[in-house]
């Protein structure tokens, strides 16, 4: 594998070679909320705060779609690629996290890793390169993937085999207050004579606070000047390009060659 980086102040710019399904799932999201740590089951942790459900209300009001799973209801296997064991056993994405446009958790994780409150058959933990292949094979729904946990991007970890338009996310530990993800969003849309700003933009500004260190990735299936176009025109508050990349690989496949860039604090 080839991998070119061009790095400029405060962004970096990847090009990573790297597959076919069309979707159109637009102002449509899924959430998994876990909190309970310490008696869940899993891992008896520091539970964490709730972090989403100012987030969802929010999309509601919007008229947008979709449903939000707290603790025991969010399983390690909502975000599995289900169309083969190759994956992890049981996946179910193709009904939960990669049957929606938004795609959003909220909990403990680490570099490239989502862990889960609660078990469901035995299983606790996500992994993004084993497990997951969102917005591809099953569902191929996912455009804009929304993690609100510790390291998920870390050293551009963890977006590499998904097929998103976006993802946002973080390279270091954190800690969110409730409305931080609704807030986020909400400036994406444009009210009266202000516009809304662009995903990345309205990520950094809000995360970046404190230690934490903000990234948003974008990806395109054409070109590195297409890349940027649309890490600088995409707004989920304004519907534009809320619907999936399309292109991506078929089950057990690999990936086609796509572009990255990436935008960080």
């Amino acid at each position: 594998m080839r991998n070119k980086r061009i790095a400029v102040p405060g962004m970096a710019v990847l090009c990573l070679c790297a597959a076919a399904n069309a979707a159109h799932a637009a102002n449509t999201y899924y959430i998994d909320q876990c909190m309970n740590y310490q008696t869940g089951g899993c891992w008896g942790w520091i539970s964490t705060p709730e972090e989403t459900a100012s987030l969802q209300a929010t999309l509601q009001l919007w008229g947008w779609t979709g449903s939000r799973y707290p603790d025991a209801s969010a399983w390690a296997q909502d975000f599995v690629e289900q169309c083969s064991s190759t994956y992890g056993s049981g996946g179910l994405d193709g009904a939960y996290a990669d049957s929606k446009g938004l795609v959003v958790f909220s909990g403990h994780g680490s570099q490239g890793e989502l862990y889960f409150a609660y078990p469901h058959s035995g299983d606790c933990q996500f992994g993004f390169d084993a497990n997951g292949r969102l917005g591809s094979m099953s569902g191929a729904q996912a455009a804009i993937g929304m993690w609100l946990t510790c390291r998920a991007h870390e050293n551009f970890a963890g977006f590499q085999n998904q097929w998103l338009r976006q993802s946002l996310a973080f390279m270091g530990d954190i800690w969110l207050g409730a409305n931080d993800a609704m807030n986020a969003v909400v400036d994406t849309k444009t009210v009266g004579s202000s516009p809304g700003l662009p995903n990345a933009i309205a990520w950094l500004q809000v995360m970046d606070s404190g230690t934490r260190h903000p990234i948003a990735v974008t990806m395109s299936n054409s070109s590195m000047a297409d890349c940027w176009i649309v890490a600088g025109s995409a707004k989920m508050g304004d519907n534009v390009l809320n619907t999936p990349r399309g292109g991506g690989p078929s089950c057990n496949q690999g990936q086609p060659i796509y572009y990255w860039c990436a935008e960080y604090y």
